[in-house]
């Protein structure tokens, strides 16, 4: 089974939405950030903290995909918006966390825009 990191990007988006609409029980949606979260930062494997494309869906291995720098930002965008949104504190570190170990040098290499790839 595949997944796609910038899925669960929105999807984590998703979770602070539904939450606020009252679809989704806070304590339900904040476990699910964090188990996410816990996801992202201990088993999730990446390249200098960009996101590879595809994923195992339940253990997180590698398939045969590449390092994506717009999959990355769509990621970050979700924990980020997780960060903002739930106003938690481990949360906010794991989101500080996930977000610091991205290396902006490397995956900007010869210009100060994101490039797509």
């Amino acid at each position: 089974m595949v997944a796609s990191i910038a899925a669960t990007g929105f999807g984590l988006t998703a979770l602070c939405i539904g939450e606020k609409r009252g679809f989704v029980p806070t304590a339900a949606a904040r476990e699910r950030v964090l188990t996410s979260l816990r996801f992202l930062w201990k088993k999730l494997p990446h390249h200098r903290g960009s996101s590879i494309t595809g994923q195992h869906q339940h253990r997180g291995a590698r398939l045969d995909s590449e390092v994506s720098s717009v999959d990355t930002a769509i990621l970050l965008c979700g924990v980020l918006s997780c960060r903002q949104h739930f106003q938690h504190s481990e949360i906010s570190q794991l989101a500080y966390e996930i977000f610091n170990r991205v290396d902006w040098t490397w995956l900007s290499e010869d210009t100060p825009l994101l490039p797509h790839g």
